[in-house]
């Protein structure tokens, strides 16, 4: 996978994804795919990218809304979806996104970068969705994503994460941690 976080412009995406083919890339940013090879605005520019390369362009993590989703989707700018439930509207609007993608045959790979509440909420989305691929989150450390539940999100040995059970988002807040963070 290759993230380029909105970098390139569509002629040099096009460029460098033709030197990544042989390489067989799970996207440019997904599993065989590009994410982000161009400004999110620029959807021409992306759907001119998928259009010239085999492997899937991913994104974009920074639209929000299933009215900009529905450009990127219906002009063919995506080939993975990947609505981030805290920018995109929640998980009513993340599930419209992800309903139309499946109209349009697109997997969704949901972004999920900040800290254990969003976290756990995008677990449940992607969990909720017949045409969820894969749950991207950070790996740096984060306090606000590994102090601050009672028992934290972790990766099993099969690369497989189990789903929080309890009620609502199945997690409970450590709230001695919440202290630590709080701020004034």
């Amino acid at each position: 996978m290759v993230d380029v976080n909105c970098a390139w412009s569509p002629s040099f995406a096009i460029e460098m994804g033709r030197a990544f083919e042989p390489y067989k890339l799970y996207w440019i940013e997904e599993p065989d795919w590009i994410e982000e090879p161009v400004a999110t605005d620029d959807i021409d520019g992306s759907a001119r990218v998928a259009d010239a390369l085999a492997t899937p362009i991913a994104g974009y993590e920074t639209e929000i809304g299933l009215y900009g989703f529905r450009e990127l989707i219906t002009r063919g700018a995506v080939d993975i979806v990947q609505p981030d439930i805290a920018w995109s509207g929640g998980f009513s609007e993340c599930r419209r996104i992800a309903a139309l993608a499946q109209a349009y045959h697109r997997m969704v790979a949901p972004h999920a970068f900040a800290g254990a509440v969003t976290l756990a909420a995008s677990l449940h989305f992607i969990a909720s969705i017949p045409n969820g691929l894969v749950l991207e989150f950070d790996q740096n450390p984060n306090g606000l994503r590994d102090d601050l539940l009672k028992e934290p999100v972790r990766i099993e040995s099969d690369g497989m994460i189990k789903l929080p059970e309890g009620p609502g988002l199945g997690i409970e807040l450590d709230r001695s941690a919440v202290e630590r963070y709080r701020s004034a």
